[in-house]
């Protein structure tokens, strides 16, 4: 028992100071996280930003390089257009939220302090400047449509997100309140227009709360998007109506549509080429890829992996309405019967042919057997 009572024990003062860090760090709540491992698997490319890095995660890569002069160019017109001689305000104000800004990652960072506030300046400026250039394509790397559209990409990209606060602090030292939200308001609008098709920008006056809370812009395109987005869908006579959703990307807040949800609901439908095409009949989707397994084969790969709460799914009444239709003896035997024997117009013409036959025998029978008046 006396071997209990030893004090400074190596492993005990190892746990112990761990607890000490543990308790110093105060667990913040990160906001910023890296694609879980398993996702990545699946398609690789789609994590990584294809003509600049924001923020720390893709940070110094060597295909990502030769944004940095276009960051540098982008500070230099900021500092013009707001009448500042160089660089300081916009330092010392990153600096004071340095601490704030490090915590919303949730990976480890090796990069120094230093280095960690000159990312974050250039970062932030350049999506700054971006948000005041865009609709106007000023900017000769705005006018060529392939790079400006994937610079928009490259900033909805999970792994690629610096905090909305910094982008908000810096919007509003460069002009007003309301320039603020024509920016916003703006970069929706060119967004819809160069990456979603049907996005429904609704008016960002009176939101600025909603806006300001955001977490990041990946973060603020999930909420507008979401609530611009169609029903749930319902059965009717046995037929499943769907709304039509273009570009179904990402997850979004609980009581908005999910994108998630919607691409959970099509991964179900679509299993092969066929259900592709029957959907494309019915109008539910529209493809561009010109083969209706590749169409198959995509949903399929988005659905890998993903997860959702069975409580929130925003189809849950659908999947439920189409269970108890088909959970019907009469449903399903109709069902089988119209697919079996009556799948097509001429189907159906040989089968009232026959019927119409069928009665002119019986009619015939019945005046050969009965005795005439």
């Amino acid at each position: 028992m006396e071997a209990y009572s030893i004090q400074n024990d190596e492993v005990q003062i190892l746990i112990d100071g761990r607890l000490e860090l543990l308790s110093a760090l105060q667990i913040q709540k990160h906001q910023i996280f890296k694609v879980p491992r398993e996702l990545r698997e699946v398609n690789k490319n789609a994590y990584e930003p294809y003509i600049g890095s924001i923020g720390p995660y893709h940070h110094g890569k060597d295909h990502l390089k030769a944004m940095e002069v276009h960051k540098v160019r982008f500070l230099k017109m900021l500092l013009q257009r707001t009448n500042q001689p160089n660089t300081f305000i916009y330092v010392a104000v990153m600096r004071g939220m340095m601490e704030e800004v490090r915590n919303y990652y949730a990976e480890c960072l090796t990069m120094s302090m230093d280095k960690f506030l000159e990312m974050i300046v250039l970062d932030g400026c350049f999506v700054v400047e971006v948000l005041h250039r865009q609709k106007l394509h000023t900017d000769e790397l705005f006018k060529v449509d392939m790079i400006f559209s994937r610079i928009l990409l490259d900033l909805m990209l999970f792994e690629n997100q610096l905090p909305f606060s910094v982008i908000w602090k810096l919007l509003d030292m460069g002009g007003g309140e309301n320039e603020k939200i024509e920016y916003i308001k703006s970069f929706f609008e060119v967004f819809a227009d160069s990456i979603l098709p049907g996005f429904k920008v609704k008016d960002a006056n009176g939101n600025e709360g909603l806006i300001e809370s955001a977490k990041h812009l990946l973060d603020l395109v999930h909420t507008r998007w979401s609530s611009s987005m169609g029903e749930k869908g319902n059965v009717t006579h046995g037929e499943v109506s769907i709304s039509c959703v273009e570009h179904p990307l990402y997850s979004v807040h609980t009581n908005c549509i999910s994108p998630t949800d919607y691409i959970i609901l099509m991964d179900c439908l679509m299993n092969t080429e066929k259900d592709v095409e029957l959907l494309c009949q019915s109008g539910i989707i529209s493809t561009f890829l010109g083969d209706n397994a590749a169409v198959a084969t995509l949903f399929n790969r988005l659905g890998y992996h993903v997860s959702f709460s069975l409580e929130r799914f925003f189809y849950k009444e659908l999947f439920g309405d189409v269970n108890k239709h088909y959970g019907s003896f009469w449903n399903r035997n109709m069902a089988k019967l119209r697919h079996d024997y009556f799948n097509s117009p001429w189907s159906l013409i040989s089968f009232l042919a026959a019927v119409f036959l069928l009665l002119l025998s019986l009619r015939q029978t019945i005046f050969t057997i009965l005795p005439r008046n």
